[in-house]
């Protein structure tokens, strides 16, 4: 969040470019744009607590029209007025998130972990933001299942299908020995980091939920992941990773899919 310290001052830029121009290809750019107001020098849970949820915990945060409403379990919160669909003011997706830190903890998940997300939007920044609270790094792969053989996913939060692509199944498909294992303990050799497979319900259906997941042992529900009781050793544990987090630790990778079907990264 912060301007990084290995940035090239102007002058060294000039200095680089001005040599590079005379080979025979430019292989340096410089663009300078509004030096005010500065970057902002907190983690990135630093400044939701302190600048975001401090100042406007009560308004809209996130809404999905398509996701039904309260789908996580936990305590019965208002929703944005009892909205028919998911409606999260800031305090509330802040409960979500912490809930989720707390559930990895007990799920096993280290500092340094890779966690996984094929999610597609709305609810996967749920897992992202619980994720920078324990400093480690989310990892999304695209909506590509073989991209996962090249990032070292320890984690892996996925939901049973996107539009026409049946992810829990394609899974299974790509990698035999996953539907096999047992829960927290994967043992699929072109997985060899991943340990535990956590599925998002994005359904809206118990029973087609249930038909997803059927034949696949490992799977656990994401709701069972999430630790709402605030009295918990996990919550301490949090606060203290929390407190030794810095501004340039890596927190996110993203791969992207291009025009032309390639994954960029």
């Amino acid at each position: 969040m912060r301007k990084s310290s290995t940035l090239l001052s102007r002058a060294t830029l000039r200095r680089q470019l001005s040599t590079t121009a005379s080979s025979s290809r430019l292989t340096l750019s410089a663009v300078e744009g509004p030096l005010e107001p500065p970057l902002v020098s907190k983690t990135l849970p630093a400044y939701f607590r302190d600048d975001i949820l401090r100042v406007h915990g009560a308004r809209p945060a996130l809404i999905a029209r398509q996701e039904q409403a309260r789908p996580h379990g936990g305590p019965r919160s208002r929703n944005l007025g009892d909205a028919a669909h998911l409606a999260w003011d800031f305090g509330e997706f802040d409960r979500h998130i912490q809930a989720l830190a707390r559930g990895l903890l007990d799920l096993g998940v280290k500092k340094g972990d890779r966690v996984g997300v094929i999610m597609g939007n709305n609810r996967c920044v749920a897992v992202s933001g619980g994720t920078q609270r324990l400093d480690d790094e989310t990892v999304r792969p695209g909506l590509q299942v073989s991209t996962l053989k090249l990032v070292g996913v320890s984690h892996l939060f996925v939901v049973p299908r996107i539009r026409s692509s049946v992810y829990v199944r394609m899974l299974c498909d790509a990698f035999p020995a996953l539907a096999s294992s047992r829960p927290g303990d994967i043992q699929e050799a072109a997985l060899p980091d991943l340990r535990h497979l956590v599925v998002v319900d994005n359904t809206g259906e118990l029973k087609q939920f249930e038909r997803e997941l059927e034949g696949v042992r490992p799977a656990v529900d994401f709701r069972e992941v999430m630790v709402w009781r605030e009295d918990t050793a996990e919550r301490r544990r949090v606060e203290d990773i929390m407190a030794g987090l810095g501004v340039d630790d890596v927190i996110n990778l993203q791969f992207t899919r291009c025009v032309g079907g390639l994954l960029p990264g």
